[in-house]
């Protein structure tokens, strides 16, 4: 006689709640699997495959891990499923239940439930226990989540938060509960620091930021303390977050007036519109012309603390010099130098097509940079990767839009006479500004301080090298190449690249 084929069976372990409590009916993973072990080994089968889902709900079958096995059992892998529980199977409804069992069934498969092994469900009495034993299960499960339904509803109409505090609120005591499930108050309070970074947020997102452009604020405004970095997906979230506006919701139970908002509902609902485009040079009227003197790298606009100060600032890692100054006093100083040189600003006449192909080398520049930073990396080796092509594509822009000026701006220099451009700069736009600035200036370079405490007016770290008289090394756009050291003395005629 043939030796009897050994079983291999699939072990399904699952508990629903993340913090592995399911009230009376909580069986650890442990317990699931030496209750699957020991059926096996009394039993001459073998365990071949675990599938193990924390914080996955048996309310349906449509589930990852009954999909794994029974793909498993058609494959020939495996004879079937094995559970400690029957209801570690399924807490569906028993029609639904059911179709499964009949599909590993029909794949020449079995389902092996430990607690009611003895039974055959081929015979009507094992089939009766089964058919009973799955709506037992589906009993419990439904007058489970109607418990923690109630205890829900109860919740929120005491105003108390279901889940974590948001970003600028924390809990009225957040004292944990004996057993450490829960804490003794969990009405929010709003949190003044935070709170104000959060009202700021809603502002810019209401003034047309972008995501990206959110989530990298927060980081400068909000650090992480494991210097991770906010998420474009966080940042919509908070913007969807109604609990902003005093709510406190779970699934259907609402609660409004629950605490104090933080933003208004006419901020929050113009908020909710789309967000703006991305444009690599931000509201930094110099950005793309500001250069490290150190390097000779195009210096970057950020901001520093809780947004309240903004600099130009030179994040060259090989950059032996690096230069920082005050956005504000670079702005006025180049802007003051601009009106001694010019005493009036023309727009020349130029090619058509030439002009429209730059127009549409810029646009598909612009749609290539927001598709990449649309990109969130998940894994940590391409972050590097991925933020060195978004450089990439920085540059290829900016020369882009460099192109596009020079072709649409040109300089005539006429006279002392700069009242007319004074006049309108205080109502022109910040395009318009730049444009002004890019048809007249090749670069701007700004050398560092002699030291950190000493504070020099910033004409006397700023040289500005108008159109036609940058060297090539400081007037081609910017080009990523070897680090290059400029410096002059009181002649702009002095300029030279260090040795």
């Amino acid at each position: 006689m043939a030796p009897k084929k050994q079983l291999r069976l699939d072990a399904l372990i699952r508990v629903s709640q993340q913090n592995g409590r399911e009230g009376e009916s909580f069986r650890s993973p442990q317990q699931q699997r030496e209750g699957c072990e020991g059926w096996a080994g009394a039993n001459g089968a073998e365990v071949v495959a675990w599938h193990e889902g924390i914080g996955r709900s048996g309310k349906t079958m449509d589930r990852a891990d009954v999909d794994a096995a029974l793909e498993r059992i058609r494959a020939g892998q495996t004879d079937g499923v094995i559970v400690a529980w029957l209801d570690r199977f399924s807490r569906a409804p028993v029609r639904e239940a059911l179709a499964v069992y009949d599909d590993i069934a029909a794949a020449g498969g079995k389902v092996v439930a430990v607690d009611m092994a003895g039974l055959n469900p081929e015979d009507p009495t094992g089939e009766m226990a089964l058919t009973v034993m799955l709506a037992v299960s589906r009993m419990q499960w439904r007058k489970t989540a109607e418990r923690y339904d109630q205890t829900r509803r109860e919740a929120i109409g005491d105003g108390k938060a279901v889940g974590g505090a948001p970003f600028g609120y924390r809990f009225r005591d957040p004292t944990r509960k004996n057993g450490g499930r829960g804490v003794v108050d969990s009405r929010l309070v709003v949190q003044d620091g935070d709170a104000e970074i959060v009202r700021e947020l809603f502002d810019r997102k209401a003034a047309g930021a972008t995501w990206l452009e959110l989530a990298r604020w927060l980081d400068a405004v909000a650090p992480k303390p494991n210097r991770g970095r906010w998420a474009r997906s966080t940042a919509k979230t908070m913007i969807a977050c109604r609990t902003y506006l005093g709510e406190v919701r779970h699934g259907k139970h609402v609660k409004a007036k629950a605490h104090d908002p933080i933003v208004g509902a006419a901020l929050w609902r113009r908020a909710q519109g789309k967000p703006g485009r991305r444009t690599p040079r931000g509201t930094y009227l110099l950005s793309g012309l500001a250069r490290c003197a150190g390097c000779g790298r195009r210096l970057r606009g950020t901001t520093l603390g809780r947004g309240t100060h903004r600099v130009y600032s030179c994040d060259g890692p090989e950059c032996p010099a690096k230069a920082t100054i005050m956005v504000h006093l670079l702005d006025a100083e180049v802007t003051e130098q601009l009106f001694a040189y010019l005493d009036a600003f023309h727009v020349r006449a130029v090619d058509d097509a030439d002009l429209d192909e730059a127009r549409d080398d810029v646009e598909r520049r612009t749609d290539e940079l927001e598709a990449l930073a649309a990109v969130v990396p998940r894994h940590p080796a391409a972050v590097g990767a991925h933020q060195a092509r978004l450089e990439e594509l920085e540059r290829a822009l900016t020369e882009a839009e460099d192109r596009l000026h020079q072709l649409t701006a040109s300089l005539a220099v006429a006279g002392p006479d700069v009242r007319e451009l004074r006049d309108d700069w205080p109502s022109m736009t910040l395009a318009e500004r730049r444009e002004v600035l890019r048809a007249g200036i090749d670069a701007v370079l700004v050398r560092r301080g002699p030291s950190p405490t000493t504070r020099l007016p910033a004409a006397d770290r700023t040289l500005v090298l108008f159109r036609g008289t940058a060297p090539d090394g400081l007037a081609d756009g910017g080009r990523s190449g070897p680090v290059t050291t400029w410096t002059w003395d009181d002649d702009p005629a002095s300029l030279a690249a260090a040795a």
